[in-house]
């Protein structure tokens, strides 16, 4: 093995290695393939300051499981040094750990390192430095709703919402601040989904982590959709027509309706995928699924049962909606994060603050 080595000296050539690292934070252990998988995230701290992830998978977790505690210094030995994946946030701009059956990780008796304190910004801080990562502590004076927008740099629709805070603590006089939060996952329950107010046709979006618990209980998960508007299509004696467009012989194909039961601790729901986000949740294009249940039911029904049972993050799009006498809210998927990889921590988003 090679001598003990600060972080900043690791490469994607060492096969053997060890450094010296104060165990700073202990991430939560996650799930996913259809919950087959788990992962685990650590966060390491050298005497010199510099960070990295050490990630863990399957039996790795359990192995260490009972040895690990934040605030103990550690020799972590061995295990792949993988390039970061500059999509996404890391606290080292290079490299980080994936643990594996090569790896050690021993309790240090020579070698103490203090967990590091956290210093707390003031907005002044982050204006001056606006692409360091900060700790600073706001006053919430007004919480807005989450909506949509488009990024102008490749038009990918992302989530927002804006906070109206104050910073007590700055030196300078006390101001209001927007502060813009982007692709954040600011989770809400089932049941103030369910309950909250709202005026007809207003939309509000949400994000929710919720169990899948059933498909359609009546009819299939896909219709024959006409290419021009979408709207369902009668045939009837081989004639095709569009029960929108009231044309006859229109063009169409199949397309995914799904609706799909879930749950959380606080109540149940009903939500709508179409197209994308059904593709996503079913694995596969509508089209190679309807192949699927005409040959092998079997085949169609365990994929159907995959879906079940899995703890997924989903945004949605709330809209009251009258049906005939009555009003319903209608719950549309928008997008689905089914990795947990995908899920981010709200410390490790960009914050946008504008003056007031």
């Amino acid at each position: 093995m090679e001598a003990s080595s600060l972080i900043r000296n690791l490469s994607l050539q060492q096969r053997y290695w060890s450094i010296i690292v104060v165990l700073t934070q202990i991430d939560i252990v996650r799930t996913f393939k259809s919950g087959q998988g788990k992962i685990q995230k650590l966060t390491l701290m050298d005497k010199d300051g510099s960070k990295i992830y050490a990630i863990m998978f399957n039996e790795i977790i359990d192995r260490f499981h009972d040895i690990l505690q934040t605030g103990k210094t550690f020799v972590f030995s061995n295990g792949q040094i993988k390039e970061i994946n500059k999509d996404f946030y890391n606290v080292n701009d290079k490299f980080e750990i994936i643990l594996n059956n090569t790896s050690n990780i021993q309790l240090s008796v020579s070698d103490t390192i203090d967990s590091p304190e956290i210093k707390l910004s003031v907005i002044e801080d982050i204006k001056r430095n606006p692409n360091l990562p900060s700790d600073i502590i706001l006053f919430v004076i007004k919480v807005h709703e989450v909506r949509m927008i488009y990024r102008n740099v490749d038009k990918k629709k992302i989530v927002k919402r804006d906070l109206q805070v104050i910073d007590l603590r700055s030196k300078e006089n006390i101001h209001q601040y927007t502060s813009s939060f982007s692709n954040t996952y600011l989770m809400t329950s089932l049941q103030k989904i369910n309950t909250s107010e709202h005026s007809t046709g207003e939309i509000k979006h949400y994000y929710t982590r919720v169990f899948a618990k059933g498909l359609n209980k009546e009819g299939s998960i896909w219709y024959n959709s006409c290419n021009t508007c979408k709207s369902k299509v009668t045939i009837i004696d081989g004639i095709v027509q569009c029960t929108k467009c009231t044309n006859e012989n229109v063009q169409y194909s199949l397309r995914y309706l799904i609706k799909l039961s879930v749950e959380d601790n606080s109540s149940t729901a009903i939500f709508t995928l179409f197209d994308n986000e059904a593709e996503q949740l079913i694995g596969m294009p509508v089209i190679e699924l309807e192949k699927i249940k005409a040959s092998k039911i079997e085949d169609y029904n365990n994929i159907i049962k995959n879906i079940l049972e899995k703890e997924m993050t989903f945004l949605v799009k709330a809209q009251d909606k009258i049906y005939g006498s009555r009003t319903f809210r209608s719950l549309t998927v928008q997008s689905i994060k089914m990795d947990s990889n995908e899920v981010g921590e709200l410390q490790h988003k960009k914050i946008k603050i504008e003056e007031v």
